[in-house]
């Protein structure tokens, strides 16, 4: 939209932000008091090991405190950090409940867009472990901390530092660091209780969180505890117009009407197709037409599917069933399956989290600290029966099956009159979804236990600390209600009515042959993080004229370590012995990953200086301050052998004491997560990937991209680190207080410049690259071909004879592709951060507060170099149009995003406002037949209000009442090509949210 609209929108905002606070029925808390001017100096801001750094404003922090908090109106704190406007996609997301997903209770956060694994996550101030699994985001796996393992109801702020940052951190902080601060300020007892529900939904969902704390051993001693509980029910996609159907049809704006893109039903049916024949001497299923008379029953290839009777095309009633028939044609696409009928949109979910902080101050003026944590989730969802499907295994009907209408003459089910051998023929099953089996049932168990230990004191005018730690997370996920495929043959070659039956439709089978081939798939995964560092620092190393130097040093170790152990039936234990010599998964429709388990053990050290060079007090015109900000960091890993050194120098000049200026240049670096070097080769399918050379030939479904395609992900332990430059150059306004409050303004410019950037090639692009290099003699020995097969031969020549111009060498089918993690194309990313914050004075009415922040990209280019042969070419080019190096507002990127808050407080009243701001953007998978258009995600505005009153009466001293919505417009998350009708990455489904909450401090 445009800035004006824009402008508009945030005007709009505030005005009913204004109205609505005038109700006595609108609340929040008193904000966090300011630290007092004494107290500055021993503050440590995220972005600095120095006491006092902040001060300096060289380092671009921005902080979520307690009135955005509450106007956030969040139960979780992966709904807090998804309010952060500097923040991307959501790429893990509770939503995903793919088999190969990082499923379960789980939220992250990806600054800047530059991927969830750039983003470092700490919790006060230290690392935490992973999520226990990884997920492929754009086929490459990631590791990411699930921020959801923070009790959100015992944050105090969360900083976010918008900056690179690894010259402080490490290697994971290329794209910024998001420091979660716990509270640690409890003395006696709270109590907190919320209920609110989904308006229009059956979703409910409650929290209670229980905090407390005291002192004993003469105050010496001080212990807090914070446990919470959170549970939620599932939101079905029947409860959502957008969501209710795969086919989104119905929703779309005249300009696309009926616009099959949008259908996004699955050829994948209870109505299977098929093939009839049988294995030749390599294994491989060859096909037999079958007539009945001049009738076809199957086409040329043997080819058939099955389709009630009323359906045109019809050939022939099968005999099992004369409601059902065959058809050599195409499906019929409203036989399509809508796999959205049965589907979970967001999962139901238990969660509990413990939290507990003992410091001990001994009398030599040392202290002692020791943080507990603990987390478990219980997650459960739905989602439609998986397919059965010829693309990774052969599941063959044999003759003999009780079913099969191509059986021997001396079955019941043969078809009449057809002229199949006496004998009877296989049939090979080609796509086909037994949803009588019932939906797939998603478990997934997580849990995690972190524990830091440590010391800290003065030692004469330094200031030291030293701490262990040690994260674990693990993650058990189950799918239920799956097939497996070797229970799946025995049961076919069955020659009695208990025969699995494939060809009866939605309901074929009984419960005997359901519960024969049904099994469950565990699939468990585990990472730990163990830390051990020490640090020192003074404000006050040596005095320049400007002031004292700061300085802070620093080591540290770290051990990363991860297990991925899945199901005997996908890692190759349990195989499925299948025509093409055995298949490494027994799973239907879930391809193999092999076990895998990898650690490296980190050594870092650490510098930082700040020098004020010029001071007040010195009287230079127009440098009222100047300060520099210097550090620098050394990594080492075991694993890889890197040894690497990365730089940050910033500063700030102050002309006059109300304005400053900022800049910052710091190098960064990303190394490979241990996912990417060291997983085992994994199987995966994919749709839609045409085989160029091939397709136009053949016109196959597997050439064309209507099947799947197998390709092999391979890790790399030769990849190099990322390597990451950013500048920043940022303007701060803050006047002196005024009548009417305080104001503050900030805008900072942003550049990150990434080289090596691990990524795929990509199977499609290998597809591509295969026929360039194929019309120049060669080929992509990363494309892996069958055998060419007589009809092979029979297309070619006549697609050679039919195009002079365009000769081809006949060649066989794609197998699969090898598609490995590669240090590929360079990225550049850059963009303005604008912040505006006003406190009003107190008066007879009370006082209010706003503040915003909004992050506008102005630069998003994914440089495509290694595809430029592709692109180039005037066949190809089309195919990789959403390949284009400019990346702003294409599947994501919106160009702004933006939060803020208006709140209230007179006495024991109070109210806020809170709203969210996402920019449109363009979903690559839909493309308008006319205009030649992506499909366009329109932009996104809610308001969130809530309201509360503290009771001072005797009897309920101590209690506060509040109440609340969210995004209380109830509007729709936009409409998106996707199958759950928005993305799930960038907004959210509750629509309107209610909810009432209770505190009561004892």
């Amino acid at each position: 939209m445009t800035s004006r609209t824009f402008r508009q929108y945030l005007a709009a905002g505030a005005a009913l932000g204004v109205l609505t606070i005038a109700a006595p029925a609108l609340a929040q808390s008193e904000p966090a008091p300011a630290p007092a001017d004494n107290d500055v100096d021993a503050v440590i801001v995220t972005g600095s090991r120095i006491a006092g750094a902040g001060k300096t404003g060289a380092i671009a922090v921005s902080t979520i405190g307690q009135d955005e908090l509450d106007a956030a109106g969040a139960d979780t704190t992966g709904e807090i950090m998804a309010n952060i406007p500097q923040a991307g996609s959501m790429e893990f997301n509770e939503t995903s409940d793919g088999p190969n997903d990082a499923r379960g209770d789980i939220a992250t956060v990806n600054l800047r867009g530059l991927g969830a694994g750039n983003t470092l996550v700490l919790l006060n101030g230290r690392r935490m472990a992973p999520f226990a699994r990884s997920q492929d985001i754009d086929q490459s796996p990631r590791q990411v901390v699930n921020v959801n393992e923070i009790p959100s109801g015992a944050i105090q702020r969360i900083e976010v530092l918008r900056d690179g940052a690894s010259a402080l951190y490490g290697a994971d902080a290329t794209a910024g660091v998001v420091n979660t601060v716990l509270r640690t300020d409890y003395e006696g007892l709270r109590v907190t209780s919320r209920y609110g529900g989904s308006e229009g939904t059956d979703m409910r969902q409650t929290s209670v969180d229980l905090a407390g704390g005291l002192n004993f051993n003469d105050d010496k001693t001080n212990l807090i505890v914070v446990a919470s509980y959170f549970t939620r029910n599932s939101l079905l996609a029947s409860e959502r117009d957008y969501s209710l159907s795969v086919d989104k049809r119905p929703l779309l704006p005249k300009a696309w009407a009926d616009d099959t893109q949008f259908r996004n039903t699955s050829s994948l049916t209870p109505y299977g197709t098929y093939q009839a024949g049988g294995l030749d001497a390599n294994g491989l299923f060859v096909g037999t037409r079958v007539r009945r008379g001049s009738s076809n029953i199957t086409n040329s290839s043997g080819i058939f599917h099955i389709q009630p009777i009323g359906e045109p095309g019809t050939t022939s009633p099968l005999v099992a069933d004369p409601l059902l028939g065959t058809d050599d044609g195409n499906q019929n696409s409203a036989l399509y399956y809508d796999f959205n009928d049965v589907r979970r949109i967001t999962p139901e979910v238990d969660r509990y989290n413990v939290f507990s902080q003992l410091t001990h101050q001994f009398d030599n003026g040392v202290e002692s600290f020791t943080e507990l944590s603990y987390y478990k989730a219980d997650t459960y969802s739905e989602r439609a029966a998986q397919p059965v499907d010829d693309s990774l295994a052969y599941i063959i009907v044999p003759k003999e099956n009780y079913w099969n209408p191509f059986g021997p003459t001396t079955s019941p089910n043969r078809l009449p009159g057809i002229n199949a051998p006496a004998a009877g023929l296989d049939v090979l099953v080609s796509a086909y979804r037994p949803i009588d089996q019932g939906p797939r049932q998603i478990s997934t168990s997580s849990q995690s236990y972190r524990i830091v230990t440590g010391l800290r004191g003065d030692w004469g005018d330094w200031n030291w600390e030293t701490g262990f730690f040690y994260h674990r997370a693990e993650t058990e996920d189950v799918e239920g209600n799956t097939v497996s495929k070797t229970l799946l043959q025995a049961q076919l070659e069955l020659t009695t009515p208990d025969a699995y039956n494939v060809f009866g439709g939605p309901n074929g089978n009984n419960q005997t042959a359901l519960d024969a081939v049904r099994i469950k798939s565990v699939n468990s995964g585990a990472t730990s993080l163990t830390g051990l560092d020490f640090r020192i620092s003074r404000p006050d190393l040596f005095t320049l004229p400007g002031g004292d130097v700061g300085a802070a040093f620093g080591a540290d170790f770290r051990r990363e370590w991860y297990m991925d152990d899945r199901d005997p039936r996908l890692d190759g234990t349990i195989k499925f012995a299948d025509g093409l010599g055995g298949n490494r998964s027994d799973i239907v429709g879930v391809s193999p990953t092999d076990d895998s388990e990898a650690d490296r053990k980190v050594f870092a050290v650490f510098a930082e200086v700040l020098v004020p060079l010029v001071s007040p007090e010195m009287n230079i015109p127009l440098v009222n301050r100047l300060d520099l900000q210097l550090a620098a960091r050394a990594e080492s890993f075991s694993d890889t052998g890197e040894f690497i050194v990365k730089p940050k120098i910033a500063g700030s000049w102050y002309p006059f004491e109300w304005t400053f200026f900022r800049a910052a240049y710091a190098e960064g670096f990303r190394a490979p997560n241990l996912v990417q070097l060291y997983r085992g080769d994994i199987s995966r399918l994919n749709l839609g990937q045409e085989d160029f050379y091939r397709s136009d030939v053949t016109g196959l479904p597997d050439d064309t991209g209507v099947g799947y395609r197998r390709s092999i992900r391979q890790a790399n332990p030769n990849l190099e680190s990322e390597e990451t430059t950013t500048k920043v150059l940022g303007w701060v306004i803050r006047p002196p207080k005024t009548p009417f409050g305080e104001f503050q303004f900030s805008a900072d410019w942003w550049s990150f410049h990434q080289e090596n950037v691990i990524d795929n090639f990509g199977v499609e692009e290998s597809l591509a690259l295969d026929f360039l290099l194929r019309k120049q003699g060669s080929s992509n020995p990363n494309v892996i071909r069958r055998t060419v097969t007589p009809d092979d031969i029979i297309a070619f020549d006549a697609w050679n004879a039919a195009n002079p111009g365009d000769q081809r060498t006949a060649v066989g089918a794609v197998d699969y592709v090898i598609d490995s993690f590669l240090n590929l194309d360079p990225r550049d990313v850059e963009g303005l951060d604008l912040a505006f914050s006003w406190r009003g004075p107190k008066t007879d009415f009370g006082r209010f507060s706003f503040q915003m922040e909004g992050s506008h990209l102005l630069r998003y280019d994914q440089e495509k170099k290694s595809l430029e042969p592709l692109l180039n070419d005037p066949i190809l080019g089309p195919n990789f149009s959403a390949q284009q190096v400019n990346r702003i507002q294409l599947d994501g990127n919106p160009e702004w995003r933006a939060s803020g808050t208006l709140t209230w407080r007179f006495k024991e009243w109070g109210a806020g406002v809170g709203f969210r701001y996402v920019g449109g953007f363009y979903d690559t998978s839909a493309t308008n037949d006319v205009t030649g258009e992506f499909w366009k995600v329109d932009e996104w505005l809610t308001f969130n209000l809530y309201a509360d009153y503290r009771f001072k009466t005797p009897v309920l001293d101590g209690v506060r009442l509040r109440v609340g919505a969210n995004n209380i417009e109830d509007k729709d998350p936009p409409l998106a090509d996707e199958s759950s009708g928005y993305y799930a990455t960038y907004h959210d489904n509750r629509g309107r949210f209610i909810y009432a909450q209770i505190r009561v401090d004892f």
